[in-house]
């Protein structure tokens, strides 16, 4: 597996519309709502799993809890700046492709290794420009993605959470490369990308947010952070409001960047991405200020290249959100230390918070004694227990007295799911049985009809005969008398053949 690389720095010159395919590209809006791919390549090869989790408001007003854990495979990377410039890249030779085919969007994307990198604006550098774009497009194929309530679904007027599965979902179903194998024999001729059904039911849905491609490109190319924040105002901004009014720590949450507790870092942190966002139109003015409740707090006022493309209704209206966590897990991280810093990043949103040796010493002694799924399932709760109960504790050792009282409560109800599940478990198969019985009876009485029907009339006679005697009651003995067809004998009749063969 390669270290994972920058993109080069030098970029071939500007291209035209014609030469890109669509100016305007329809992005997939959970794609552009929450975070999948990696800003930077600083700590790539460590990041396990980026999770965000919180509350979200639906339109309607329906409260919701969430959960979003993007993951990478165990022998890939997570998908970096590299596979989001492929994926827009993608989706540029996709809707192209599909201009003139009635804008329905199939799979897959075919492609050449120099016309991706054009349409990236990345100096193709033969082999080695093309072995690391095929290291992205398979960090994207082994990401999977687990959500619970937080991406969308699209299906008419009406949209819904994407049902939660312990498989997860892909973006990427599969690739393939020129003279790769195919499974139906022969070699591939041609670069190809299978995009995922539910991803592309959205795009084809109109579960969308129109792009700038030319845009974005600058302004990737200027600050990853403004690109990403160009997708970010498309899918939270609204025509009908003049500005959005944002605390910093949930902002920057969902590019995913590093909250910075101080004024000045944040400041410094995002004064280059909002220059950027300002010189192409994206935003028009921001202010800083303080929220009720002293949070640093951010006014944004979108520029023209959003107001333009913003949604006026409310039935397009993104989610309101609260409560929001990013957390990242590293790859060579103990289990303890993970525990902790997740704790931290629910509890003050720190995620870069440093364990101390007391808590590393009693995050061991949980996952000595706990499933550390149970406990990562309960921490959500302990850090809200805290927050409301004991604001001023910050180890974690102060919520020792929380993680009892959360943990006696989960394992009471992990029991009566269990009794539940095994109980659902025992009738399964009781009722597997019962179908098996039934259908190996059906077999064998199709076995004895058509022995049946091989006899003579006299021999069918005497059968009937034999289990009208052997009826082990004098109400089934009247019932065979009374139902006399030789044509289609009771079962009772069938089996005398049985005991004919037997005897």
């Amino acid at each position: 597996m390669n270290a994972p690389a920058s993109s080069p720095s030098s970029a071939p010159a500007t291209l035209s519309a014609g030469e890109h395919g669509r100016h305007i590209l329809r992005v997939e809006s959970n794609l552009l709502g929450f975070p999948f791919f990696a800003l930077s390549t600083k700590g790539l090869a460590r990041r396990k799993y980026l999770q965000v989790t919180g509350t979200k408001y639906l339109p309607g007003g329906e409260r919701r809890d969430f959960s979003l854990t993007v993951s990478r495979s165990a022998t890939r990377y997570y998908p970096g700046p590299l596979a989001r410039k492929i994926h827009y890249a993608l989706t540029d030779i996709l809707q192209d492709r599909a201009a003139g085919a009635g804008d329905l969007l199939t799979s897959p994307v075919a492609f050449s290794w120099r016309n991706l990198h054009e349409r990236m604006e990345v100096a193709y550098h033969g082999a080695t420009s093309i072995q690391r774009a095929k290291d992205a497009l398979f960090d994207t194929v082994g990401a999977t993605v687990f959500t619970d309530s937080a991406f969308m679904q699209r299906s008419g007027d009406s949209r819904a959470a994407m049902p939660t599965r312990e498989t997860g979902y892909h973006l990427y179903d599969r690739c393939v490369f020129i003279n790769d194998p195919l499974a139906t024999g022969g070699v591939s001729d041609k670069n190809a990308v299978w995009l995922a059904d539910w991803y592309l039911a959205n795009l084809n849905a109109l579960m969308t947010a129109p792009i700038d491609y030319h845009r974005w490109l600058r302004m990737n190319h200027a600050s990853p952070l403004a690109s990403r924040l160009y997708e970010f105002l498309l899918v939270k901004f609204r025509r009908d409001i003049p500005f959005l009014q944002i605390n910093y720590p949930y902002f920057v949450s969902f590019l995913p960047a590093t909250a910075h507790p101080y004024r000045a870092q944040a400041m410094r942190q995002l004064e280059e991405p909002f220059r950027v966002a300002r010189e192409h139109d994206v935003l028009a003015d921001v202010a800083w200020g303080k929220s009720v409740d002293g949070q640093l707090q951010l006014k944004l006022w979108p520029g023209r290249a959003v107001t333009e493309r913003a949604s006026a209704g409310r039935e397009t209206q993104a989610e309101d959100f609260d409560r929001l966590t990013v957390f990242e897990g590293a790859n060579d991280e103990s289990g303890e230390s993970e525990l902790v810093r997740r704790y931290h990043a629910l509890r003050f949103d720190r995620s870069a918070h440093r364990p101390a040796a007391a808590e590393l010493g009693y995050a061991r002694e949980l996952l000595a004694t706990y499933n550390d799924k149970l406990l990562h399932r309960v921490l959500p709760r302990v850090a809200d227990a805290m927050r409301e109960r004991f604001p001023d504790g910050r180890l974690l050792g102060a919520a020792r007295p929380y993680f009892e009282e959360v943990l006696s409560a989960a394992q009471r109800s992990e029991s009566r799911r269990q009794v539940e599940a095994e109980a659902a478990q025992a009738n399964e198969q009781h009722d597997e049985a019962a179908e098996a019985a039934k259908r190996a009876r059906r077999v064998e009485e199709a076995k004895l009809r058509a022995l049946w029907a091989g006899l003579d009339r006299n021999e069918q006679e005497r059968l009937y005969r034999l289990a009208i005697e052997h009826a082990n009651s004098e109400f089934q003995r009247t019932r065979l008398s009374r139902r006399r067809d030789l044509r289609r004998p009771p079962r009772e009749v069938l089996l005398e053949i049985d005991r004919r063969g037997a005897a």
